[in-house]
């Protein structure tokens, strides 16, 4: 009897001993700091907001499993958040605070031109690795090897929607092109102009406003008296966009509207429901909802209340960053970015690679599969989807042969 007591104190003292091994394993041993700069007020905001949510949905997953595995060792995410108002200014206070007194060596951003340009010497001066969307051509290249685009911009988007309006929709054939006066603003002009030219559109005019402009009646006046078939807003702001759709119909706009992904709730409460209609983008939408996008939106439906479809993009940013560290088993900077260079990766809405040297002289862009979207009915509607091999093989023939834009 007393032998087997002893045998069961023994077998009892092993398996607390293994249960405590196994949660030390599992519990982060340290935290592993990421900024984020994005547009949290101002016309960004829509975009900003969405960005933050699916930070910290990823932040709390990979700290409720006891923190992300990185060669061997285990590390507490914790997302430190920074308002840039979508400006350049603000990007640079954010960066500044970011760097030199949290210490981070990544940064999830910005979402504009003109909040990246006035901090990328800072960041490639501190060895900080930045994973973030603009839409210039200028903040990406050898002299910039700190800096990744996951997702695609203008300059990939630009062919992909032209090639498309123009087997989808022949009736359009007139093009007026609108956007801010910023750096964002002017790239992405000049990349639906040389994208609309190719592909045999007439492009009327260009319109460029200030950041500040809520009332467009004056432009869009202008605009549509050259009658156009459509108003390409491109990379304007969410929250400008809005404006423009709702005043551009009740000047008696009756054709077709495209711009950068919005979200589409706040555009049909804003512009109006019959406003919004018809208007085109790129992003997620059933009845190409993927498996792992529709379990994604019932987290975030759980967590925030209700499902934004621009989530599966915004998470790309901050997601391609995370898939980067864990790949390079480290989370030494020039190792992170020696792999994710030319990185292929899974998101939400399909398979992502980081290339596009072509363009670049890095393979520091990333490309995914194009979802054709319309609004119908006050909900996103994906017309067809474009596998990342053809969005590839496109940009790459495009870049060859579309004459350059000054």
């Amino acid at each position: 009897m007393r032998k087997n007591e002893r045998l069961i104190r023994v077998l009892v003292f092993i398996c607390a001993a293994g249960l405590i091994l196994g949660a030390t394993e599992l519990k982060a041993q340290e935290t592993l700091k990421i900024g984020m700069i994005c547009p949290l007020s101002g016309a960004g905001a829509p975009w900003g907001m969405v960005w933050k949510k699916t930070a910290v949905l990823e932040q709390d997953k990979i700290n409720a499993t006891g923190g992300l595995l990185v060669g061997g060792k285990r590390y507490k995410i914790e997302f430190i958040f920074e308002d840039d108002k979508y400006s350049g200014a603000g990007g640079r206070m954010a960066a500044e605070k970011l760097i030199f007194r949290d210490r981070v060596k990544f940064i999830v951003g910005p979402i504009s031109s003109a909040s990246r340009q006035a901090w990328q010497e800072i960041t490639k001066a501190n060895d900080v690795v930045v994973c973030g969307l603009t839409y210039t051509r200028s903040v990406m290249g050898p002299d910039h090897p700190d800096f990744f685009r996951p997702s695609v911009t203008g300059i990939e988007q630009a062919p992909c929607y032209y090639k498309i309006l123009a087997e989808r929709y022949p009736q359009i054939k007139k093009v007026a092109i609108v956007n801010r006066s910023d750096a964002t603003g002017q790239g992405s002009v000049k990349e639906s102009r040389r994208a609309g030219k190719y592909f045999g559109f007439q492009i009327l005019l260009e319109e460029f406003y200030e950041s500040s402009t809520k009332d467009f009646y004056p432009l869009l006046t202008r605009v549509l008296a050259k009658k156009p078939d459509m108003i390409d807003f491109g990379a304007s702001s969410a929250g400008d966009v809005y404006l423009m759709v709702k005043q551009g119909r009740e000047l008696g706009y009756t054709g077709r509207t495209m711009s950068a992904v919005m979200p589409v709730k706040e555009f049909c409460a804003v512009a109006g429901k019959k406003n919004a209609e018809g208007h085109i983008y790129n992003v997620m939408a059933p009845p190409f909802m993927t498996p792992a996008a529709l379990e994604y939106a019932k987290e975030y439906i759980k967590r925030f209340g209700e499902w934004d479809e621009y989530a599966p993009k915004a998470r790309t940013y901050s997601n391609a960053l995370i898939q980067g560290i864990v790949q390079a088993k480290s989370i030494d900077p020039p190792q992170v970015r020696k792999t994710m260079a030319g990185m292929e990766w899974e998101e939400l809405d399909g398979q992502y690679k980081f290339t596009c040297a072509w363009t670049y002289g890095i393979p520091h862009q990333g490309l995914s599969p194009f979802y054709f979207t319309e609004i119908r009915n006050g909900e996103n509607v994906t017309l067809e989807v474009k596998s990342v091999e053809w969005v590839e093989a496109l940009t790459k023939k495009y870049e060859k042969e579309a004459p350059p834009e000054k």
